[in-house]
């Protein structure tokens, strides 16, 4: 065998979180409730039993030192007015009726009807013993009854209904039903009481109010009357009727009047305008007629006619034109007509001068006549709109006598109707419906009910147990508690001796003694993953490190080292637990020398190597022959040239140290070793422990590869049982 020392290989970077202290940060557990059962099904059965007889114990002594008797009344309310006739409260509003019967509950439990309850003579006499427990100093205190009372009194509004249920459960069944009926008859004397003073007032209400509308009738009547007389008007609409009348005829003359001035307004501006033409008027045709027919024009006509029948004559006589009597005919002749046309224009001058005037005349009168209308229609106007506002606020006036009068007539309505709901056996809204009996029923207990509730209590109790019994455990039991451990992956598990159905003789070396056995199976599992990973990263150096003492951390380095020698591999096995060596005892080894003689450097690492006695098994290095004064030397370079000449000459190099909890060693041989794992035992070391040891190990130079869980147990309804049993049943198979 080789001994030439080797260059250690670097080990791989990885990286290293920051260490959480130990425990912190770590999950609840998770609870199955399938396996938990399973586990423990048989005190949940015991549990139940229990339960039962529980419920039945507290059943009979309930029965027999607290029965508890109900009494009920039930109390039927009404709507608003609601007489037989109108009871149905559907047809009122159905909010202000469960407004009621709310207020109607607090009523019922308020401290005006417990004080009349509580101070009835007649309680003491017919409930004598419920009445007792309120004595005070020999003497019944009402204020102990009333706390009692309110406090055990159960009042409930049956919802979707019209019904108030009030009931109260006490030992003795007489004095129950009579504590409840006198309950009652307090409260609809409070009621009826309440009610008769409402009413009352109301009615007083409604009669003043009725009153005050009377002297406000009368004000009006009065005010309607004055104001008739101050304006003299005995009858409004006639005297309206005939102002509006005559204001009609009085515009339609206005009317015409104004058509009239215009038409003379027109025809005079047209005479002025002929009138002071240039070229002079040019006069009507009527006006010519007039003057053709004027006497005057006559006269002068017939003189001209005269004269022309002397000329006329004297020509027939024979005289000539130049005769002195036909000229002279012919100057008069001529003299006439001019005359005439003269006369015509004075005449016609004349009369346009006097139609001027006269419709000079006419525009005036008429002009008056207009101013005159429009005077008189003021005033009409005038007086129509007096009359029209004195029938304004004679309406207004009726309008408001009558309101007052159907005012008048509604309150009296209301008074007759409250007076008729006086004499209704429904006035207070609240009859009733269900008078107490005393119970020929126990309310309490039953016995469907107490044993329920003792089972209940019982199993609860128990099932509460085990959830804090399953929370707070801290132990590492299986592969779920290291899945709460962050940043821990498990390595593997291996069963305790009790799981496996082989009879195991030596568990130090079950692996070669037992082959078929289940831990031999475990750690065979547990050695392809670990060759894996040492061989992928080049380590050959691996710390076992255990928990705490008793963890079984030496028997897995045993089992580690044959399984891996089993396979071929070149093993050798340092025994660095100076304060509890035992590989030498389990291989048939010398203790020394060993390690210790190494580590004072009086011997090398050929001289203590104590080789296998036959195939399949690792070599060995023992403890050495005195340990007790090289334990600094774990750490020091001593340590690390011996690792590197064992790399050098073997594949693997599995180092057992004593248990961390109880030395340090296990942190200087993790400083000089490439990997490291720790064993842990179930059921013994706790998850804060573990996790603290997580970290100092991960803070070491070694790869922290994970935990091994040892002597693990089964569970109820856990995989890890039917593992074990399918590869029981998988190997007596094969043989």
């Amino acid at each position: 065998m080789s001994t030439a020392p080797s260059a250690r290989p670097p080990a791989p970077t990885q990286p290293r979180q920051g260490p959480a202290p130990g425990g912190a940060g770590m999950a609840v557990p998770a609870l199955d409730p399938i396996k938990l059962f399973k586990k423990y099904q048989w005190i949940l059965v015991i549990a139940s039993c229990v339960g039962v007889g529980v419920g039945l114990a507290l059943h009979i002594a309930l029965l027999k030192f607290y029965p508890t008797y109900r009494a009920t009344a039930i109390f039927q309310c009404f709507g608003p007015q609601a007489g037989p006739a109108t009871s149905d409260v559907a047809r009122g509003d159905r909010d202000e009726f469960e407004r009621f019967m709310s207020t109607q509950a607090l009523v019922i439990k308020s401290d005006v009807v417990l004080q009349k309850f509580a101070n009835d003579p007649r309680l003491e006499r017919e409930a004598p013993k419920w009445t007792r427990q309120f004595w005070e100093n020999d003497r019944y205190n009402p204020s102990l009854a009333i706390e009692n009372i309110k406090d055990r009194l159960k009042v409930r509004v049956v919802a979707g209904s019209q019904f108030i249920d009030m009931s109260l459960g006490w030992r003795t069944k007489e004095d129950t039903a009579a504590v409840v009926g006198l309950m009652r008859q307090s409260y609809l004397d409070v009621l009826m009481t309440q009610t008769s003073a409402e009413s009352q007032k109301r009615k007083d209400s409604l009669q003043r109010i009725i009153q005050d509308l009377t002297r406000e009738f009368e004000r009006l009547q009065g005010q309607k009357r004055q104001l008739i007389s101050d304006s003299t008007l005995d009858s409004l609409d006639q005297r309206y009727n005939e102002t509006s009348a005559a204001l009609g005829q009085l515009q339609e003359r206005g009317i015409q009047v104004r058509f009239d001035l215009e038409s003379v307004r027109d025809m005079l501006a047209n005479y002025e305008a002929e009138l002071n033409s240039p070229a002079g008027p040019n006069y009507p045709d009527e006006l010519r007629a007039q003057v053709d027919t004027d006497p005057i024009m006559g006269n002068a006509r017939s003189l001209l006619s005269s004269f022309e029948g002397q000329l006329k004559s004297l020509q027939q006589n024979g005289f000539g034109p130049q005769h002195r009597e036909i000229v002279l005919l012919r100057a008069q002749i001529d003299a006439q007509k001019a005359q005439i046309e003269q006369l015509k224009q004075t005449l016609l001058a004349d009369r346009f001068a006097a139609t001027i005037d006269g419709a000079r005349r006419a525009k005036s009168g008429l002009e008056a006549q207009q101013l005159d209308a429009d005077n008189q229609g003021q005033q009409m106007k005038a007086r129509l709109t007096e009359i029209t506002t004195i029938q304004s606020q004679v309406r207004d006036l009726d309008l408001q006598i009558d309101r007052v009068v159907a005012s008048i007539s509604e309150r009296k309505d209301e008074l007759n109707n409250l007076q008729g709901i006086d004499r209704l056996a429904t006035n207070a809204r609240v009859v009733t419906y269900q008078t107490e009996t005393v119970p020929e029923t126990m309310d309490f207990p039953k016995i469907y009910i107490m044993i329920p509730v003792g089972y209940v209590l019982t199993v609860g109790a128990v099932c509460l147990w085990i959830f804090l019994r399953e929370i707070l455990e801290q132990r590492i039991k299986g592969p779920a508690d290291i899945s709460l451990i962050p940043r821990l992956k498990l390595l593997g598990m291996i069963a305790s001796t009790a799981e496996d159905p082989v009879q195991i003789k030596a568990i130090e070396t079950v692996v070669r003694d037992q082959p078929t056995s289940i831990l031999a199976e475990n750690y065979r599992q547990l050695r392809a993953p670990l060759a894996k990973r040492m061989s992928t990263s080049g380590h050959k150096v691996l710390a076992i490190v255990g928990g705490m003492p008793g963890s079984g951390s030496t028997s897995v380095t045993a089992n580690l080292a044959l399984a891996f020698a089993m396979a071929e591999s070149r093993v050798l096995v340092i025994d660095a637990n100076l304060r509890r060596p035992s590989i030498h005892k389990i291989f048939g080894k010398s203790e020394g020398p060993g390690l210790s003689e190494v580590l004072a450097r009086t011997k090398s690492l050929s001289e203590v190597v104590q080789a296998a006695s036959k195939p399949g098994e690792p070599d060995i290095v023992s403890v050495g022959a005195d340990a007790s004064n090289v334990y600094e030397r774990l750490g020091a370079q001593t340590m690390a040239d011996f690792l590197d000449q064992a790399r050098a000459s073997y594949d693997i190099i599995l180092v057992d140290v004593a248990p961390a909890v109880v030395s340090g060693d296990c942190l200087a041989i993790a400083n000089r070793a490439d990997a490291s794992l720790l064993v842990v035992k179930a059921m013994s070391e706790k998850r804060g422990l573990v996790a603290r040891l997580r970290n100092e190990l991960s803070d070491s130079k070694a790869e922290f590869l994970g935990v091994i869980i040892n002597g693990v147990r089964s569970s109820a309804g856990g995989y890890f049982k039917r593992n074990i049993r399918a590869t029981a049943d998988y190997q007596n198979l094969a043989r």
